[in-house]
Parts: structure tokens; C-alpha cells; sequence
């Protein structure tokens, strides 16, 4: 197994990015691949790529494992269907990007079905790394422009193993459901996929910051749409700040309390329980506490999303607060189940993948 965390990044020619860590679980992340976009793959604590990785032709995509990897953690859909693919490339530490090259010195696109081929970074320089630096919460300074996930990122082929869907449009089936406020993030062209979607303004300023939280850390997010990652809830503070925030539990087995949390957790309106079982608690106050009014719905009531692959969301105190189910709607190409307070003020839309509790 490989030790070396990696994530991986795609910029266009436009010099705008996406981020997502490679998934793990013996799941890849799979991106089709796109004319003139460069993907990288980048250490995740120093910024380096990894010094060898093997790729493997299946069809006419191109499957990367990471050294010691029996299967892939990427898969570059399409890559051998195109005649303008950039490549792949890594930072290498003389802070240039370097292409990744098979080792024998063959081509990358005269490789066989099914033959892996070893690939190293090569020797000639594309081009500065420092464009492709991500800030984390260690990096107080922010020396570099952290980078935002794109809003719609099947827009760059973007889809991943990892987390759940944002509320990133809307389309509400016919019936009484609550007439949808205007879309929060740009329209791809086509349906959201499975991805950590942030956004990016319409003059394509980055609007949002991506942050590992680890323990004893004090997360201040920006005026932006800010993804927080935690594994564990041994951080000092999270504060989301303005926008729509998105808290990611990136653990296993996780119980994730918010009225035990109280001002520990603060302006995060979204929640993405990801796959490994975790469990979020709350009650109609820390929605109405953190969440945004319209949000997704606009039926007057304070939002709040929550995604999953699988997982659990506890309503506590429901029977003080009247929890109730109010139907499903669909938003993105998402099914939601509905859930508000007796008092009508509160609204959980919950990824129909996740269980709910009401306590």
C-alpha cells in the first residue's frame, strides 16, 4: 500500500483548478479527460508528485496506480480516444512540472491493452509547479492562492469515489413541493457527479479554500464556498465564514455530535458523511444556528444539506422539536427526503442514501 497520500489536480488553460484527494478503498477517482488540461498528481503533505507510478490500458482509458498499489487510484477516462491531451505531470522538488514517462523510454500511447508500464518523471521542464500549490490549514500565510473546487466539476470530467453531491441546481418534480430558488453554483453542461463541488465566481475568481483539519486546529474559512476535511473532532474550531460551507467527514465509524460541538462548529451549512459509515447528530437549533435561509428551497426555512454515500443523521430531541418528514424532492440529479421542525422554521434535506433517525 502506498504511504505517500496523493491527490490530484487538473487545471485548464484558463489557469483555473480542481483539487480532490485520490480515493482509497480500492476505489479510483476517474476524470474524462478533456482537450488542452493538464492533471497532476501531487503529494499531499509536500507538494511533490510521486517519483514512479504504473499505468495500465484498459479500452481507451489509462488507469494509474501508485507505487505499491495493486489497483488504480486514478483513472484517466478517454485518454487514448483524443488527440489534444496535455498529459500527465508532477511537481518535481526543482519546483518545475515534469511529464510522467515510461521508463523504457517507449511512448505512453503505444502502450498495449492490459500491460502495465512503469512511468517516472521526466527530465524536461513544463512549465513552474507553483501555480498547482494548495494552502492547507497549516499554511497560515496562504503564500500561494489556495485553490477552489470548481462548481460542476463534471464540467472538467471530474467525478470521484469520494463524499457525496452538493445542491448544485435544482429540479423539483411536479407536486407541492417548494418552488426552488435560483441555482447556488454555475450549471454544468452535464448532470453533477459523485464530487466535492465548490465554487468559482462567474469572472472566475476562486471563491472558495480546501482544508485538512487536524488535531488542535483553529480553521478560519474565508468570504467564499470552503470545504473542511476531518477524520476526527479534535480540532479547536471550525468556522465556515461566509458562503456555503461543506464539512466532510473523512474517517470511518465517525459520530459527529453538533450540540455536543456547540460554538466549536460554526457557519457550515453542508455536510458530506462520505462512505465509511459515519454518523451526524443534531437538533433543529444547530440548523437553524448554522444553516441559510432559501438555501435550496425557497420556502422561507433555514436549510441544511447533507450528503452521503451511506451513513446516518440523528435528530435529537425529536420529539421537542417535531421532527417530520415532508416528502423527497430532487435537486441535481440528487434525491433528497425532507425534513422540518414543528415550528417550520428548520429544513434537513438528507441525501436518500442516508439513513434518519428520529430520537
Amino acid at each position: 500500500m502506498s504511504s505517500k497520500k496523493v491527490r490530484v489536480v487538473v487545471q485548464g488553460g484558463d489557469g483555473r483548478n480542481v483539487v480532490q484527494d485520490l480515493a482509497s478503498h480500492g476505489q479510483a477517482t476517474r476524470i474524462k479527460v478533456q482537450p488542452k488540461l493538464k492533471y497532476l498528481l501531487q503529494g499531499h503533505d509536500d507538494g511533490f508528485g510521486p517519483e514512479n507510478v504504473t499505468a495500465t490500458r484498459v479500452g481507451h482509458d489509462l488507469h494509474i496506480a501508485l507505487e505499491g498499489e495493486s489497483s488504480p487510484g486514478l483513472v484517466l477516462e478517454g485518454y487514448f480516444s483524443g488527440s489534444d491531451v496535455e498529459g500527465l505531470f508532477g511537481s518535481a522538488e526543482d519546483g518545475q512540472l515534469h511529464a510522467y514517462v515510461p521508463t523504457d523510454g517507449g511512448e505512453i500511447f503505444d502502450l498495449a491493452e492490459g500491460e502495465p508500464l512503469p512511468l517516472g518523471l521526466g527530465s524536461e521542464s513544463h512549465g513552474a509547479g507553483a501555480p498547482y500549490l494548495i494552502a492547507d490549514s497549516h499554511d497560515g500565510g496562504f503564500g500561494f492562492a489556495p485553490l477552489a473546487l470548481l462548481g460542476g466539476l463534471a464540467g472538467l470530467g471530474l467525478s470521484g469515489a469520494f463524499g457525496g453531491r452538493g445542491p448544485d441546481g435544482v429540479d423539483l418534480p411536479a407536486g407541492e413541493a417548494p418552488v426552488p430558488s435560483a441555482p447556488l453554483e454555475p450549471e454544468a453542461d452535464a448532470p453533477a457527479a459523485e464530487d466535492l463541488s465548490h465554487l468559482v465566481t462567474e469572472t472566475g475568481e476562486f471563491a472558495g479554500l480546501v482544508f485538512d483539519v487536524q488535531a488542535g486546529d483553529q480553521v478560519d474559512g474565508g468570504s467564499g464556498d470552503d470545504l473542511m476535511r476531518i477524520t476526527a473532532t479534535d480540532f479547536a474550531r471550525l468556522d465556515g465564514g461566509g458562503g456555503i460551507d461543506m464539512l466532510v467527514l473523512d474517517g470511518s465509524d465517525m459520530h459527529v455530535d453538533l450540540s455536543a460541538l456547540g460554538s466549536k462548529v460554526q457557519h457550515i451549512e453542508k455536510f458530506d458523511l462520505g462512505a465509511g459509515h459515519n454518523t451526524l447528530a443534531l437538533k433543529a437549533g444547530d440548523v437553524l444556528a448554522n444553516g441559510q435561509a432559501d438555501m435550496v428551497l425557497q420556502d422561507g426555512r433555514t436549510q441544511t444539506v447533507v450528503n452521503g454515500a451511506q451513513g446516518e443523521v440523528d435528530l435529537l430531541d425529536g420529539l421537542a422539536d417535531g421532527w417530520s418528514s415532508h416528502g423527497a424532492t430532487t435537486v441535481g440529479g440528487v434525491t433528497y427526503n425532507v425534513y422540518t421542525n414543528l415550528a417550520g422554521t428548520a429544513e434537513l434535506l438528507v441525501e436518500d442514501r442516508v439513513q434518519v433517525a428520529i430520537l
